[in-house]
């Protein structure tokens, strides 16, 4: 069976997104004065988070739902059955020959 040949059919994806955590450091001034250079800190790092975002990922369906021949199949199932069954009469003719 190739792929035209099974129904067509979707898979799932889910995306539920993903943010990033960082330290936003901006509060902090710089100062400059005659003899130093220094940073006013307030020292109030804000702790936030990127906006979430999705990646946007699509799978497209797969298959066509197209006939294929099951007769190929029977046969083979067929010789296999005929082939087992004639193996089986060789063996026991086989054993009551010897």
């Amino acid at each position: 069976m190739t792929t035209t040949e099974m129904p067509s059919h979707t898979h799932e994806v889910i995306d539920n997104g993903h943010s990033h955590s960082y330290t936003n450091n901006t509060n902090d001034q710089g100062v400059n004065t005659l003899t130093t250079q220094d940073s006013a800190a307030d020292n109030a790092d804000l702790p936030t988070t990127t906006g979430t975002s999705t990646t946007g990922i699509t799978i497209a369906a797969a298959g066509s739902g197209q006939a294929f021949d099951i007769i190929i199949y029977c046969k083979y199932i067929y010789l296999c059955i005929t082939l087992n069954f004639n193996l089986k009469i060789f063996l026991i003719l086989i054993l009551l020959l010897i």
